[in-house]
């Protein structure tokens, strides 16, 4: 007797001739709890070095502190996207929606930020302290989330309605 598997994206599970019963749904769902918890092990003792460096300086840098949030409440979603993977199927495609829009405008985002003020300090060391008097840091971090969470969560609410995804998938991707 052959044995013979059917495998579906859907989450449906078929039974070969033996009986033999593979899902492809629940490998996918169990590796993107695996990548989770990962990321989580991996990126927080980071994040926690990060914003310690930046409290216990002299210098309070919002940016690097905005980037340690920003970080800390993608670790959020992702540990909630963890709790729920196998809980609730529409919420874990809006929250998987919400996990790939959010870091893939908001981490470089952040990150420019950060690489034009240091270079702004370096090739024009007399106009750096204008950045200080017109609080551009506190402008550049508020810009970011304006940007960020409106995007990400028209991206998962539209993913739920099947409405403008392509579009906000075009928008996304054309501004990175």
């Amino acid at each position: 007797m052959e044995n013979t598997t059917h495998m579906f994206s859907n989450g449906k599970e078929s039974a070969g001739n033996n009986g033999t019963v593979i899902c492809a749904g629940k490998i996918y769902e169990t590796y993107l709890a695996i990548t989770d918890i990962l990321i989580i092990l991996i990126g927080q003792p980071v994040i926690a070095k990060l914003l310690w460096t930046a409290f216990h300086s002299k210098k309070n840098d919002i940016l690097k502190i905005n980037l340690a949030l920003f970080h800390n409440i993608q670790y959020l979603l992702t540990t909630l996207h963890v709790c729920i993977i196998y809980l609730n199927k529409e919420l874990n495609s809006q929250i998987v929606s919400f996990i790939t829009v959010y870091p893939l405008i908001g981490g470089p985002m952040n990150l420019s930020f950060i690489c034009l003020e240091r270079y702004i300090a370096v090739i024009y060391p007399t106009f750096y302290p204008l950045l200080k008097k017109y609080k551009s840091r506190e402008g550049c971090a508020l810009s970011m989330w304006f940007v960020v969470l409106p995007t990400a969560t028209i991206k998962a609410l539209s993913d739920r309605l099947n409405i403008v995804s392509n579009k906000i998938d075009f928008i996304a991707y054309t501004i990175l």
